[in-house]
């Protein structure tokens, strides 16, 4: 049926809360399906054409420069090296910018998602421009090489291997950002990302996050199955240390990214509890994970965002990543 604000909403169906109900055990109308998630939600709420410039992690810090990013050492963006403020350098210097490093972190710059082309540089045996040139031959134009960060204990426990990140998802309709929801998004041993593929299959490991910033007492896989932490050796009520920081942060920021409603951010926390934004992600934030893990994705602020999204414009330009 035709609705305000152009574009056809989807029919009715409850298939998807039903799957909801068969993870968390109850049946709640404000789940999120994900067609209407994806459909009629997303590309009412942000101008996704937009997106690929916006979420481009080169500029994060140039754009932004009172928030924390991780700290940048040198890129390539287009093709072309720039070091940390964005400017052309060549290959001697790109070398001089991590020649005091024992490793960093490289990550696709553009369209990265799921860890995929993410990977931990090592570079004691990196002794010249050239080595430097060869390792990153397979990169691509556009990426980012950054200085590791030390996390938390309590994330470092769930994956000691990996940046294990809180992802908060963000609305703003009004100039006033609130969080939706909060999961942490952890790897499996081995991985250095949060996300990781192995023979070809996806493996995710979400656990739920309280509004303040405390485990819920178990985590999901990517089929929904519920573990309980303590399978981990976690305490499953323990609060993640600097929540409220990173949540400030993120709606702070938030409020500067006028085009885009919906905003899934990433966000580790480093050893003295202060808040590093990872990522950004927009035309693909994710919706049923953070349902596994936290029951309806808009809880309380459903229908506020139903309400503002029929009177918005239906531009439906995105890239669907339906996790």
């Amino acid at each position: 049926m035709k609705q305000s604000g152009g574009g056809v909403w989807s029919k009715p169906n409850y298939e998807w809360h039903e799957h909801y109900k068969a993870v968390n055990g109850e049946f709640d109308p404000r789940y999120m399906p994900g067609d209407v998630f994806y459909l009629d939600l997303l590309p009412r709420l942000s101008d996704l054409a937009l997106s690929e410039a916006w979420e481009d992690k080169s500029y994060y810090a140039k754009r932004f420069p009172e928030f924390p990013f991780p700290a940048l050492r040198f890129a390539r963006v287009g093709g072309r090296l720039v070091d940390k403020d964005l400017s052309f350098i060549s290959w001697e210097n790109a070398y001089q910018a991590v020649r005091d490093m024992t490793a960093a972190f490289v990550k696709p710059s553009l369209g990265s998602y799921q860890g995929i082309g993410a990977f931990r540089l090592e570079l004691t045996d990196i002794n010249s421009p050239e080595d430097l040139k060869t390792r990153l031959a397979d990169c691509g134009g556009n990426f980012v090489v950054q200085e590791l960060i030390e996390q938390a204990d309590l994330l470092s426990s769930f994956n000691p291997s990996s940046v294990n990140i809180i992802r908060m998802n963000t609305v703003c309709l009004n100039g006033d950002a609130f969080l939706a929801n909060a999961t942490i998004r952890f790897g499996v041993a081995g991985s250095v990302t949060d996300m990781a593929h192995v023979e070809g299959v996806e493996i995710a490991r979400v656990a739920g996050l309280s509004g303040d910033g405390c485990l819920r007492g178990f985590f999901c896989n990517q089929d929904g199955d519920r573990i309980p932490l303590s399978e981990l050796g976690i305490q499953g009520e323990e609060r993640v240390p600097g929540f409220d920081k990173a949540v400030n942060c993120c709606r702070e920021l938030h409020k500067q990214m006028h085009h885009f409603g919906l905003v899934a951010f990433d966000v580790a926390i480093r050893s003295d509890g202060e808040p590093v934004i990872v990522e950004m992600n927009i035309d693909g934030p994710g919706s049923v994970f953070y349902q596994y893990a936290n029951g309806p994705f808009f809880g309380d602020r459903t229908e506020d965002v139903i309400e503002w999204c029929k009177k918005r414009t239906w531009n439906p330009a995105l890239n669907m990543q339906i996790i």
